[in-house]
């Protein structure tokens, strides 16, 4: 019987609508096994409310509520450390999904591919670049 992967999964609140949990639940129970999964959001924020309340309904979704003013790319900051982190402290991860379009990322997707990981990024009008680092793309 062939290993399941083992999963890591990071959501752009900011750039990815609560609409689409069926396609994001479809893609990472296709790519393996989940160990953590993190939806990232402005706390106060009308647009990414929806979040907050699915990530108290279903635990296996951790929610990063960031607090203070916004600022450009404070969200996109704190999911590229966290992923670093991760990556560092559990070696069981096999597959990063980044579920964003965002361009930012194609830096930190190069990082961890070059550390020997599978990314997967899943988005609405993925970037050419973030296309072309990662391994693999999903268009949701």
């Amino acid at each position: 019987m062939k290993k399941r992967k083992k999963v890591a999964v990071y959501i752009d609140g900011e750039n990815i609508s609560a609409r689409k949990l069926d396609k994001i639940n479809a893609i990472f129970e296709r790519e393996g096994q989940l160990i953590s999964a993190s939806v990232y959001r402005r706390k106060n924020d009308k647009f990414t409310k929806r979040w907050h309340n699915i990530s108290r309904r279903r635990k296996s979704i951790n929610e990063i509520s960031l607090h203070g003013t916004p600022q450009r790319d404070k969200i996109d900051k704190r999911i590229v450390r966290d992923i670093n982190r991760d990556i560092r402290n559990n070696s069981d991860i096999d597959v990063v999904i980044l579920f964003s379009s965002d361009h930012g990322y194609a830096q930190t997707v190069e990082k961890i591919t070059g550390r020997g990981k599978e990314v997967i990024v899943a988005g609405k009008n993925i970037s050419n670049r973030l296309k072309v680092v990662a391994g693999a793309y999903y268009e949701i």
